[in-house]
């Protein structure tokens, strides 16, 4: 296929770019938005299911270095072949769920990440042929530099560290991140080309299930008020005893609402190692004259516990109360959430999309470890899974960006952005409970927020 090499003329001669859009900025197509789609959820399965959680139980989420490497290969994957806004749409899928998930501390931070890594590896790649292993490096160096600076100060935040720390920390994560995307990112950009499945032309973790309770009918913006209520006490407040307290009330909101505890339960036992990891580093980071332990020379410090037990339960409610307001949100009613806000509907649809596919991608994930085992390859336990993550990660992209395809085809035989405009079934609208319990969480903040000024020392 002929392709007008533009700009990539001028800088690297004839060669051709390894992508037919790849002088494109935007791409508006279903296809574009849909694999934009598909590559988040990967993303999340492959980071927040299993990396992610890795590496926050081994250094307290202060540091990504695998699950930094496979966020840059396929924000590569997803800015190269399908540019923007797919690789907007893949980094925030990405964060969504890893926040929805909990699997790691400062996964909010990643909302930020996620809006400025693809900008770079879009604009970087339109001057590059992509045909080199040595333009991944090219590209990966500024945007992993730019891309995850933002995890800083969010680092230091969090985990209270010294800017120091917190910059060290992420600068293991970058040189990480560099190592294996350059690696990763190139070989299968390579099959993605060969395959030619990203270039076919064409003319979806904890899932919502209804329970008929007070709390599934609210409208999904009282879902939201709550969580930000939640979000704004946890965040605001330095005291185990409140923070507990809070993490009782979000408790008790999940057994109201008919949610049994053992779909909370795996991201609590999860956020165990999390919270042991990040009490250690306070034990660490916080000398005092009251010397708790000490094993050859490193020792820990009693005043470092308050400061460890209040991280961790802020990050158990954060993380708790964002998995618990996703259960209860209905994908439908998020997407007509979104159309109030004035959001086209071709980007509205895809949230509940990402939330629709989660389960099906997991199930892809299956077979092909299946498939895997059945040929003689070992895969049971995380470690054999890290050391293996090539022959699993090129074949679920390639099946991902397939079902892309799929689903691309089916949404526009159906008419997806034929029109400007489309009719919904369904409308969304605040009823009489819907305000009162509004009125109530807007009595609950004010309070809070005159005594948090009045009475600061209440909540320290």
């Amino acid at each position: 296929m002929s392709v007008k090499t533009g700009t990539i003329q001028g800088l690297v001669g004839e060669e051709q770019p390894l992508s037919r859009h790849q002088l494109q900025i935007f791409r508006f197509d279903a296809k574009a938005l849909v694999a934009g789609v598909i590559l988040g959820v990967v993303m999340t399965i492959i980071n927040a299911g299993i990396l992610e959680r890795v590496d926050t139980a081994l250094t307290g989420g202060t540091w990504f270095p695998l699950a930094g490497g496979t966020h840059s290969t396929l924000s590569v994957i997803s800015g190269l072949f399908f540019r923007l806004p797919a690789g907007w749409i893949t980094g925030e899928t990405n964060a969504l769920f890893a926040v929805i998930t909990g699997s790691t501390p400062v996964s909010w931070a990643f909302l930020i990440n996620n809006a400025i890594y693809p900008v770079i590896v879009v604009l970087v790649s339109r001057v590059l042929s992509m045909k080199k292993w040595f333009h991944f490096a090219v590209l990966l160096a500024p945007a992993i530099l730019i891309g995850y600076a933002p995890m800083i100060p969010a680092t230091y935040s969090v985990f209270h560290l010294t800017w120091g720390l917190a910059f060290k920390f992420q600068l293991l994560t970058d040189v990480a991140a560099f190592a294996i995307a350059t690696v990763l990112a190139y070989l299968i950009a390579q099959a993605i080309a060969r395959s030619r499945v990203a270039d076919w032309s064409v003319p979806v973790l904890t899932t919502y299930a209804y329970r008929d309770s007070f709390v599934f009918r609210l409208d999904p913006r009282v879902k939201i008020a709550w969580l930000g209520v939640m979000l704004l006490l946890s965040i605001t407040t330095s005291s185990p005893a409140l923070l507990a307290g809070y993490l009782l009330v979000i408790l008790l909101a999940a057994a109201g609402a008919g949610v049994p505890f053992v779909h909370l339960w795996p991201t609590a036992r999860a956020m165990l190692s999390v919270a042991a990891v990040i009490v250690f580093i306070q034990l660490f980071l916080h000398p005092g004259p009251h010397p708790l332990l000490q094993v050859g020379g490193i020792r820990l410090y009693r005043e470092g516990f308050p400061i460890g037990l209040e991280v961790a339960l802020r990050i158990y409610c954060i993380v708790l109360a964002s998995l618990l307001t996703f259960i209860w949100m209905d994908p439908t009613a998020l997407t007509l959430l979104l159309l109030k806000t004035g959001l086209n509907y071709r980007y509205a649809m895809l949230v509940g999309l990402s939330l629709r596919t989660f389960p099906l991608l997991e199930r892809e994930l299956g077979k092909i470890y299946d498939s895997q085992q059945a040929r003689g390859m070992e895969l049971r336990g995380t470690l054999r899974k890290l050391i293996r993550l090539l022959p699993v990660m090129m074949p679920f992209v390639l099946r991902a960006l397939r079902r892309a395809n799929e689903i691309a085809i089916s949404m526009e035989l159906r008419g997806f952005g034929y029109r400007k405009e489309r009719t919904w079934q369904r409308t969304i609208a605040l009823g009489s409970w819907d305000r009162i319990v509004l009125t109530g969480m807007t009595v609950v903040t004010v309070a809070y927020a005159g005594l948090r000024l009045t009475q600061p020392g209440w909540f320290v």
